[in-house]
């Protein structure tokens, strides 16, 4: 999967690039590496420890009830003790 969408990330920046005719292999071959290392760098190192450093230094209860934090309600308003002053309605 990683191969395939380096290899992919590779030919549409060469060809766009450079287009498809001076030494396009070995410019392909680097950008391939270089696609491949950083994909694989973030999604098999660095994406995996951010969880589990989320679990070990924040404890299992920080990272499973960030997951399942319900939405926040607004609370009503206090009754003041403070008479209610009512608009008189103007009728035509």
């Amino acid at each position: 999967m990683l191969a395939t969408v380096s290899l992919a990330l590779s030919l549409s920046l060469i060809g766009y690039l450079y287009g498809f005719d001076n030494r396009f292999v070995g410019r392909l071959a680097t950008a391939f590496l270089v696609w491949f290392c950083l994909l694989s760098v973030t999604f098999l190192a660095l994406i995996p420890f951010v969880g589990w450093a989320a679990t070990h230094w924040f404890g299992r209860g920080w990272a499973a009830s960030a997951a399942d934090a319900p939405a926040r309600r607004v609370a009503a308003p206090a009754p003041s003790s403070a008479p209610v002053r009512r608009v008189p309605s103007r009728l035509p």
